[in-house]
């Protein structure tokens, strides 16, 4: 089994999409990807390095998937492990809660012993307000695959080239 856990949420399959797309910059051969409906407190103790997936439903909800799943992470020992943790969002029609449940899952990590990686800097958004935005960066990669798609790549392979750093692979 590889030794990066992908978690991820997804409503209507985008979040999916993307969480396929690190697994693929990460290896395929290292990173399983796991939907976090199915998953269990095994499945997230069984991994050294874990991916965080989720969007933000509704006004500023996280997606409801990791809402039942909460509890359990909340019950988990993160210690020596690193999260890094990524979310979808529509800066133009909801500007005040862009990537909201990303922040809602780092609060929760934030209480626990988890090494919280893969900060990312606000360049080219647009947006007035974030739970995910603290200290003047994202707590992990924000994406707008509604209104910018075409910068989603370069993002996601600078992010996952840092994560490679941080999980000890080897860069492609």
């Amino acid at each position: 089994m590889a030794k990066i856990g992908i978690f991820y949420g997804s409503s209507f399959g985008n979040t999916e999409h993307i969480a396929r797309e690190i697994q693929h910059l990460l290896g395929i051969d290292n990173a399983d990807l796991i939907n976090v409906r199915n998953a269990s407190e095994k499945d997230f103790n069984h991994y050294e390095y874990l991916v965080f997936g989720c969007s933000t439903e509704e006004e500023g909800q996280i997606q409801k998937d990791w809402e039942t799943k909460l509890p359990i992470i909340r019950s988990l020992d993160f210690t020596n492990k690193k999260v890094a943790l990524f979310s979808l969002g529509d800066q133009k029609h909801h500007p005040d809660t862009f990537v909201d449940g990303m922040g809602i899952l780092y609060q929760i990590l934030s209480e626990t012993e988890a090494d919280i990686i893969g900060n990312w800097y606000p360049h080219g958004y647009i947006f007035n307000k974030s739970k995910a935005f603290i200290n003047g960066s994202f707590v992990g990669l924000a994406l707008d695959e509604e209104f910018q798609p075409a910068v989603t790549k370069t993002r996601l392979q600078k992010w996952t080239d840092y994560l490679k750093s941080q999980f000890k692979l080897h860069h492609n």
